[in-house]
């Protein structure tokens, strides 16, 4: 009983559970899911990558090297978000997502949650 405890509260306190917070219209960033061309439009979302992360996280520290060195191969535009920040909680908010798991990467209206490979975020973005 202990052990799963202890797993849960290293996950909280590693910042890759982020607190869930859906309002009305809110669209909760699932691994897997694609948004409906209107949805990604309306958050303008259509043509660029973006990536929800914090630097107390451990998949986003060894994700955004990796997403930072395809921004830089693939010359698509990227918008980071670090939730940890008044700024970044503003701006996920203005786009109407929730965000329950980090890092959160939306491409081409394709949601990925949690760390990839650099070859899985490639197809991500380029497909």
């Amino acid at each position: 009983m202990i052990l799963p405890v202890m797993i849960v509260l290293v996950v909280i306190g590693s910042g890759c559970l982020s607190q869930p917070r859906p309002t009305e219209g809110d669209i909760v960033l699932t691994d897997g899911i694609t948004l409906s061309p209107a949805d990604c439009s309306v958050r303008g979302l259509q043509d660029k990558v973006l990536v929800i992360h914090s630097p107390n996280c451990p998949a986003c520290r060894q994700a955004l090297p990796l997403l930072e060195e395809l921004q830089n191969e693939t010359g698509v535009e990227f918008e980071y978000i670090d939730i940890t920040t008044d700024a970044g909680l503003k701006r996920v908010d203005q786009l109407n997502i929730t965000s329950e798991y980090i890092p959160d990467v939306i491409a081409k209206c394709k949601v990925s949650v949690g760390y990839k490979s650099k070859e899985e975020f490639r197809d991500m973005i380029l497909s």
